[in-house]
């Protein structure tokens, strides 16, 4: 299953691997962040599809015993 997260941390992958080959000291600086701002988007958006499909669950018994 595909979800809004692989994107990202395809995304993530990319930029690392971008900050391990330059040498510039303000460079590397950068991309760490944007590695870290990146990771974080990442775990907001799995996080998001893992209560969606929670809830999903919780409606699908309440739909079935009632």
């Amino acid at each position: 299953m595909f979800f809004e997260g692989e994107t990202t941390y395809t995304l993530l992958i990319a930029v690392f691997c971008r900050y391990l080959e330059k040498q510039n000291v303000s460079y590397k600086k950068a991309a760490s962040i944007e590695v870290i701002r990146t990771y974080g988007i990442a775990h907001k958006a799995k996080n998001r599809l893992r209560d969606e499909q929670q809830l999903t669950t919780k409606y699908r018994l309440i739909i079935k015993y009632n």
